[in-house]
């Protein structure tokens, strides 16, 4: 065996050290003998393996980018593809525009105190009690009815306004051009479910102190007399007016507070009293627990109920026992229904604060489910496109390979003898190179060379025949033609597969692992929109890379707005004195008491807004560049801020409209007043409703009545008349409410240490402390810029916004970054796209150029086609053609050489050869030729800046549409742009019957509004009424117009543009939402405030819900309240119900349409306006008034329903029509596209077929060369085995 294998091992090795590649060039080339032939048969092995081999690695490592499309792809098709292929899928969607509700579903579950009995009307009927103020403030009799009235309102306002802003979520359209990932999509569903509970949150809780701010600033008069108490004061005989002193309350730790400078100032607690119609000592309030029968564990007493709610509990009734207690204590008939609270069932503890589960809107459980499923269904893609990088293709390794090989084969056999023959001349002539060098001048060898290269061009053959006999004059001149010809066309092919290759671009996508940031900076500024780095974490709180360093006015950090201020400004430093209201030592602790309350609700504001602000999560799928992330953010922020002042501006307009009709006591708006004597033989006193009136201006005008405020000399004390003016102080300013006043004021004295100093003088006392001016450098205001406009930005000096991108990167922290480049080919790629075209050019110009010239030659050849030809002769010509194509058929030899001529048996094996490989190569042709026709080949076809019509067609191609990617200029695109809204009011709006300065108001104002009129006479309701009715067209139009304007200012965020049906779909949509929204949130938040201030039992400027009266007929005596009641035999209380309502009435004659009640507001809502429409009417209310000359036009009923209630204008925010338009043009100019791209699949064209062919068949030639002689081989071997099978010697054919 050994023996064997050595044998074997000795052959190979001498076959190998025999081995002969040019035994044909030892024939053709002078001095190429045998040796020189096996050397350069091994360089040319060594040069050739080398080269192959590094093609070979080159070509596997080379990836070729693949897009594949897959058409109506299922779910299960795209859930597989995401996973596969995360950074590269897209599938556009068919159903682009997707409403929330079709895919995401949110369940809430609430506290169980807002599904309970205790937030039932049952349970307030319950509590309530006619004589109820007669009981001592801090008895649960008195305080519970508008603490639960308060709890019930919260808990159905948070369903309310959580139900409102769900139902605008699912309403909303979900923009998805491509399909988003579960993952992402639950992220978004998580986003914007989060934005809208913190955004309700904000929104409820920023109106919910508004309202607590503005109560307590304005000090409004609340009926059970917690915040402030009213005495009698006599004037006159017969003229009784009313005093007022804040509360006193004994805290924690029996600390006194004071319900003029803390609004949060209550009791330690609350419980039953054995005390009735109890009056305390004018400067000690209700801080005595005297008479106590037992406390209510976890409720308080302060000065307003929604406050004493705030800071109360409801663990006594999560306990049987304690629940009872309270029953005890009311008449009841059944209490089946009252069961206590299930501690079990609540997520709080029983002893949380009632402010703690409002700051969660009694909210026990939030679930969002989202519905990939249903959401894929909808948006129904129609195709999904990948791209992936392919490596080591074999099919792609092959082709190229082969196509290098002929080529290579061609360069290398040409190549090696011939340098090898220069290297053996140069070193036989090494030793005799100087001598040459001496005896020919440099010049003389230059000639010499170029006429031996003239002369060897000339006589160059690369057709010629080396059998003698085929050698005549003819043929050869006819091959050095053909040689020629071939060259030049070689060249020229060549020349121009080279500037193709180097003109010609490709596209590769690369793909860079977890990039830094200066990578992925580098790489966008290279690349710009063919980056893509998606997101390791696409969710981010703003928290992460947002923050804010807000600076406030220097007033709200100033000393001016502390407690020690406040008290030295308090009326307990002048126990003994009575001052006028327009005196600074009455007026100044409300004053800095409103701006204290300013200067915290801006802060409250503006912090609670940020925090839910920055807790809100930032989507970012892909990273953004810096400048794109930043003018993202930016445009996010000046929305923010936009909306946040517009939000508080709007519920305080609101706010205003309720608090016009309702009694201010700190600055006053009305007084009471009696026309009775003490000595009355009645048995009580009550009190009626008496505008005041600021320097000839009525507050039952307008509320914007002002004096300036000033120090005063009183020369009879304690009386407050006459008064002497010391001096006013610049800037300040006493009117009717003293949240007006004091923003029509400025701050000009207390920038002014002079003005400053006169103030400390004067209100010198014990309690006194030294305080500096503001600093002017510290403000962007002017010294005398009014409250309102510092307060109109929420008292900031600036915002402070910080956006750090490095930040947003970090949490980012991008996975990877992948990026498609077109670009021209490399050096490498061209050479080797050159060398494997080179065999297919040389071999196919080889054959045309032989054939084409011998052709011509023959043709133009004399003598050889006589031109008279007979039709015999025609016949015999056209036989002897076919018959001379036939034999050079038979006889045709591609193997043909020197070794062949004298060889007959050689020379038929090699015919029979060249049958085989002609077999083959058209096989191979063949089926490559099948192959590339019927392959597809995807491209990237790329549109700088298209007009709208090429978008529109572009659009409109169902090839194209799907993966038409047209990316804006513009990416922020506002609403303002492209939209134009315009609403159309109600005629009331604009009629005599709102104007403030109209005669109808005069009519009004002129007569009977200072009489004593009884509670249900329509000329106590008519003025307000009014007033209102203008207040809300004044409300509504700004409401609209700031809505408007911040709708305008939203932008649609888009890269890519969108069709004109998405764009006329989504902005629909949102103007709707829009128009819905403001509506409902207008309504809501009206809603709101009377409901609070109805618990809180604001008494109504009129005196219609509930009236002062006394019960000991002394000076300083104690005011109590009354109820009053409305409705059919009056069965409906005000204490209950603010609804309550009556037909309105002048001397027992009905005034159509109108209702008088509780509230001013309340019972206008109720009420139609069809006395407006008839002139009779209106007559009859000028009859009244005992005016007649005055004209006022009636509403028209062509333009407006008569019978409609102000409620359902209201619903509607009084407005008959909204039109509006939306310009695709405009929005597309905005856009203006840079690009326009898009994928498409087409056959192979015929130039990329040929070039593939021939390219191909560069190096299949010489691939066959070598197979079919070995096939032949093979064949003759088998046929020997047979002994009865002879392979014929000297057939020509098979």
């Amino acid at each position: 065996m050994t023996k064997v294998m050595m044998n074997f091992v000795r052959q190979i090795k001498q076959k190998l050290s025999e081995l002969n590649f040019f035994e044909l060039e030892i024939i053709r080339l002078k001095n190429f003998d045998q040796n020189k032939a096996k050397l350069a048969t091994r360089i040319y092995i060594i040069i050739f393996s080398k080269l192959l081999t590094i093609l070979i690695i080159y070509l596997a490592f080379q990836g070729q980018n693949r897009i594949v499309i897959i058409q109506n792809p299922s779910q299960s098709d795209f859930t597989t593809l995401l996973k596969q292929y995360p950074h590269t899928l897209t599938c556009p969607c068919q159903q682009i525009s997707i409403l929330y509700e079709s895919f995401l579903d949110i369940t809430l579950e609430y506290h169980p105190i807002c599904s309970s009995v205790f937030v039932s009307d049952d349970w307030i009927n319950l509590l309530f009690n006619y004589n109820m103020s007669y009981y001592y403030p801090l008895d649960f009799r008195s305080s519970a009815m508008g603490q639960f009235q308060i709890l019930s309102s919260l808990c159905s306002l948070s369903k309310e306004f959580l139900n409102e802003k769900i139902r605008d979520l699912l309403s909303d359209a979900f923009i998805s051009p491509i399909v988003l990932s579960p993952d992402l999509l639950d992220g978004q569903s998580q986003l914007q479910s989060s934005f809208i509970r913190t955004s309700t949150s904000n929104n409820f809780l920023q109106l919910l102190q508004l309202i607590r701010g503005t109560t307590f600033a304005n000090t409004l008069q609340d009926t059970m007399q917690t915040s402030a108490r009213r005495s009698i004061y006599v004037l006159q005989a017969e003229l009784l007016f009313t005093l007022m002193a804040w509360n006193l309350f004994s805290g924690q730790n029996n600390t006194i507070c004071y319900c003029g400078i803390e609004s949060t100032c209550s009791s330690s607690f609350s419980g039953f009293f054995n005390l009735s119609a109890y009056e305390p000592d004018y400067f000690i309030g209700y801080t005595s627990s005297q008479s106590l029968i037992t406390k209510v564990p976890g409720f308080v007493v302060g000065c307003y109920a929604l406050e004493s709610l705030l800071q109360s509990s409801l663990e006594c009734f999560y306990d049987l026992q304690c629940l009872n207690l309270i029953l005890n204590f009311f008449s009841h008939n059944n209490t089946s229904n009252i069961t206590y609270l299930n501690k079990n069932k609540t997520k709080y503890s029983v002893d949380a604060l009632i402010s703690t589960l409002v700051d969660n809107l009694f909210i026990e459980e939030w679930a969002i489910n989202t519905s990939f499923s249903s959401y894929y269904s909808i948006c129904a893609p129609v195709l999904c496109t990948y791209t992936f990088v392919q490596y080591a293709d074999i099919l792609y390794v092959v082709t190229r390979i082969l196509g290098f090989y002929g080529g290579l084969v061609i360069v290398l056999r040409f190549c090696i003898p011939r340098i090898l023959m220069k290297l053996y001349k140069c070193i036989r002539n090494d030793t005799s190179t100087d001598h040459i060098h001496n005896q020919t001048r440099f010049i003389d060898y230059l000639r010499n060379l170029s006429h031996s290269i003239a002369g060897k061009l000339k006589q160059m053959n690369l057709f010629k025949k080396y059998d003698a006999t085929h050698n005549n004059p003819y043929d050869l001149q006819t091959a050095r033609i053909a040689t020629r010809i071939y060259i030049i066309l070689f060249v020229l092919t060549m020349c121009i597969l080279i500037i193709y290759e180097s003109v010609a671009v490709r596209t590769q996508t690369f793909t860079i692992s977890q990039p830094s940031q200066t990578t992925f900076e580098k790489l966008h500024i290279e690349y710009s929109d063919r980056v893509k780095c998606p997101c390791k974490q696409s969710i981010i709180s703003y928290e992460h890379f947002l923050f804010f360093s807000p600076e406030y006015h220097p007033v709200c950090s100033s000393s001016f707005i502390s407690f020690d201020w406040l008290l030295s400004l308090s009326f307990l430093n002048w126990q003994d004195y009575y001052f006028d209201i327009d005196d600074f030592r009455i007026v100044g602790q409300v004053i800095f008491k409103v701006i204290a309350t300013l200067c915290s609700y801006a802060e409250i504001i503006i912090r609670n807004s940020l925090l839910n602000f920055k807790h809100s999560l930032y989507v970012t799928e892909m990273v953004l560049s810096k400048g794109e992330m930043i003018e993202q953010i930016q445009e996010i922020i000046n929305k923010f801020q936009l909306d946040t002042i517009a939000n508080f501006k709007q519920n305080l307009n609101m706010i205003s409209l309720h608090t016009m009709n309702t009694v201010a006591v700190a600055m006053a708006n009305a007084d009471s007043v009696s026309y009775k004597s003490l000595n009355t033989s009645e048995p009580y006193i009550d009190f009626h409703y008496l505008p005041m009136t600021w320097n000839e201006c009525s507050c039952a005008l307008s509320d914007d009545c002002i004096i300036p405020v000033a120090f005063y000399e009183y020369p009879n004390p304690p009386s407050y008349y006459p008064k002497n003016l010391l001096f006013n102080i610049p800037g300040l300013f006493v009117g009717c409410f003293s949240v007006q006043s004091v923003l029509q004021s400025s701050f000009e004295c207390f920038y002014n240490e002079t003005c400053l100093d006169m103030i400390q003088t004067m209100i010198h006392s014990n309690r006194s402390i030294h305080t500096i001016p503001l600093n002017q450098s510290q403000t962007r205001h002017a010294l005398n810029s009014s409250i309102e406009l510092i307060f109109n930005d929420l008292m900031l000096e600036k915002w402070g916004e910080k956006i750090e991108f490095d930040r947003y990167y970090e949490k980012c922290a991008p996975i990877s970054c992948v990026f498609t480049t077109t670009k021209h080919s490399d050096l490498v790629y061209i050479i080797t796209s050159v060398i494997a075209l080179f065999g297919g050019v040389s071999i196919t110009l080889k054959i045309l150029t032989s054939f084409l010239v011998r052709w011509v030659r023959n043709r133009s050849r004399p003598n050889l086609h006589p031109s008279n030809f007979d039709e015999q002769s025609r016949r015999q010509h056209f036989c002897q053609i076919l018959n001379k194509m036939k034999r050079k058929l038979k006889e045709y030899n591609i193997f043909e050489s020197e070794l062949t001529w004298q060889n007959e048996q050689r020379r038929q094996k090699e015919i029979r050869t060249t049958r085989i490989y002609f077999l083959l190569l058209l096989c191979n042709v063949f089926i490559l030729l099948i192959f590339t026709s019927f392959s597809l080949q995807t491209k990237f076809i790329t549109i700088n800046y298209p007009s709208q019509s090429i978008f529109d067609s572009l659009r409109l191609d169902s090839r194209i549409s799907p993966t038409l990617e047209c990316f804006c200029q513009q990416i922020t695109i506002s609403y303002s742009s492209f939209i134009s809204i315009q609403p159309h009011f109600h005629q009331l709006c604009s009629s005599d019957f709102t104007d403030p300065n109209s005669n109808w108001t005069s009519v009004l104002y002129s007569y009977g509004i200072d009489d004593e009129h009884t509670y249900d006479d329509y000329r106590l309701f008519a003025l307000p009424q009014f007033r209102t009715l203008s207040s809300l067209c004044d409300t509504v139009k700004t409401i609209v117009t700031n809505n408007l304007i911040r709708f305008s200012s939203k932008t649609l965020i888009n890269k890519q543009i969108q069709s004109y049906e998405i764009v006329q779909s989504q902005t629909e949509n949102a103007i709707l939402r829009f128009r819905s929204s403001i509506c409902k949130i207008f309504v809501l938040t009206l809603n709101f405030i009377r409901e609070v201030s109805q618990g809180n039992g604001i008494l109504s400027s009129i005196y219609s819900n509930w009236y002062f009266q006394t019960l000991r007929k002394e000076d300083l005596a104690f005011l109590w309240t009354k109820p009053r009641s409305y409705g059919n035999n009056n069965n409906c209380s005000c204490a209950t119900d603010s609804t309550c309502s009556s037909p309105a009435k002048i001397a027992n004659s009905s005034i159509p349409g109108f209702r008088i009640g509780c509230y001013v507001i309340d019972s206008l809502l109720q009420s139609t306006l069809e006395c407006l429409y008839d002139i009779s009417c209106i007559n009859l209310l000028k009859y009244f008034y005992s005016v007649q000359d005055v004209i006022v036009s009636p509403l028209n009923t062509s333009l407006s329903s008569s019978n409609e209630t102000v409620q359902n204008l209201v619903d509607r925010l009084l407005i008959n029509e909204w039109k509006f338009n939306i310009s695709y043009e405009n929005y597309y100019h905005t856009c203006s596209p840079h690009s326009c791209r898009y994928l498409i699949q087409e056959r192979s064209d015929v130039l990329y077929i040929i070039v593939t062919i021939i390219g191909f068949y560069g190096g299949l030639p010489v691939a066959l060369k070598i197979i079919a002689p070995l096939i032949m081989n093979i064949g003759q071997y088998f046929l020997r085995r047979f002994p009865n099978r002879t392979v014929p010697e000297h057939s020509p054919s098979l």
